[in-house]
């Protein structure tokens, strides 16, 4: 069995918590972990009857999918009910939030197309 280096595979467990008002995110993948990565790849964590700031991501699109829990997703003026196995692409630029709206954690895996994005809050 190969061993690998540390620009090969990504240890979840060696993932940083990055705790926020609404939840937690841990990044496993993006150019300052990896130099040369071409992407960003997370886990986020939405504590039940909490959101996070509106914001945008100027320099990258997003694509959220949906792993447990229930989030009403905001997407410019449109809201989304997402389930487990549900998935929603933001386009960069675009607004966007996200609410858990069930009674247990909304986790997520959240994939951008830039290795290091960028992130505005609106509220």
């Amino acid at each position: 069995m190969t061993t690998g280096s540390d620009d090969i595979v990504r240890r979840g467990a060696e993932a940083a918590a990055q705790p926020a008002d609404f939840g937690v995110m841990r990044w496993l993948l993006d150019g300052a972990l990896v130099p040369g990565a071409a992407m960003t790849l997370g886990e986020v964590v939405i504590h039940p009857g909490r959101k996070n700031p509106l914001h945008v991501h100027g320099n990258a699109g997003e694509v959220l999918f949906l792993v447990e829990g229930a989030l009403e997703h905001r997407v410019g003026d449109a809201t989304y009910r997402l389930e487990p196995g549900d998935c929603v692409r933001v386009p960069a630029g675009e607004p966007h939030d996200a609410r858990s709206v069930g009674p247990d954690d909304a986790r997520m895996i959240v994939c951008y197309n830039h290795p290091n994005r960028g992130y505005e809050a609106l509220e």
